[in-house]
């Protein structure tokens, strides 16, 4: 199942290393992400790039765009000097996402959509965060080495519209073990470039690019074995999709950083 996948020469690697560094600002919210899976498929970069912003640049690795499928479980979340609200603070959540850059932020994610099992999350993210964030019926298991994912987008979506084109999934279910011992994925490899991402671009409402980044300790990572794929939706944009990359992560908690408005000229 997994492929290997030797490095491109021109990955922005400094752009990588930089976007870790902690923001010199405070966060506006802290969150633990838990039971992380990351699922890759190879897909044309041209695909891609014609659902991103003019002013990004999709990325490529080994001669192809990638698309992440990463559903998880999110804990403890709760904005700066506000208590953790036991019926909003917890929900688990898939994205779809592929890597992108731009000339002055540098590397960075773009998500496609992102699933959450609670309403409230879902209008607050599209509001304030400007990330196209979709209701679902959405669950996450985990025994011992084994982790297992299912999910469900309702049809109806009463949330505020956001000017960009997002993925199509419908339902899935994904189970998968782990194969290998948790590590730090080593800097200018491909686990580093697909996971080791500290920022996002997404746009407002207003069809304004904004970025913001997170904070938190390198990922510990380990390679998966999916027993079950099943995937329903994207294959009305991308065709049939082979998730040739797995990587789970162990629990970490991160920190939130406001996003602001994308500056061609001024570096954040």
């Amino acid at each position: 199942m997994q492929e290997m996948v030797p490095s491109d020469k021109s990955p922005d690697w400094r752009g990588l290393v930089r976007n870790r560094v902690r923001p010199k600002s405070r966060p506006v919210m802290y969150q633990t992400w838990s039971d992380l899976l990351f699922l890759h498929a190879r897909v044309p970069a041209e695909k891609l790039q014609s659902m991103v912003p003019e002013e990004l640049e999709v990325e490529t690795f080994d001669g192809s765009a990638w698309l992440g499928f990463v559903p998880f479980r999110m804990r403890n979340i709760h904005p700066r000097n506000l208590p953790i609200v036991p019926w909003l603070s917890a929900f688990a959540e898939t994205n779809i996402r592929t890597y992108v850059t731009h000339p002055v932020h540098g590397p960075g994610v773009w998500f496609l959509s992102l699933d959450a099992s609670r309403y409230v999350g879902c209008y607050i993210a599209r509001r304030w965060f400007s990330l196209p964030y979709f209701h679902g019926s959405l669950a996450v298991a985990s025994h011992n080495k084994s982790r297992a994912y299912v999910g469900n987008r309702y049809v109806f979506q009463p949330l505020p519209r956001l000017p960009c084109q997002t993925a199509t999934l419908s339902h899935y279910k994904v189970v998968t073990i782990q194969k290998e011992e948790w590590r730090q994925a080593e800097e200018e490899t491909f686990e580093f470039w697909l996971a080791e991402r500290y920022r996002l671009y997404s746009m407002g409402q207003d069809g304004q690019l904004r970025t913001a980044q997170v904070y938190h300790p390198p990922y510990q990572l380990a390679v998966a074995e999916p027993q079950v794929i099943e995937v329903f939706g994207l294959d009305k944009q991308f065709g049939e999709l082979e998730f040739s990359h797995a990587l789970m992560a162990k629990s970490l908690n991160v920190e939130c950083f406001s996003p602001i408005l994308v500056q061609p000229d001024q570096p954040s």
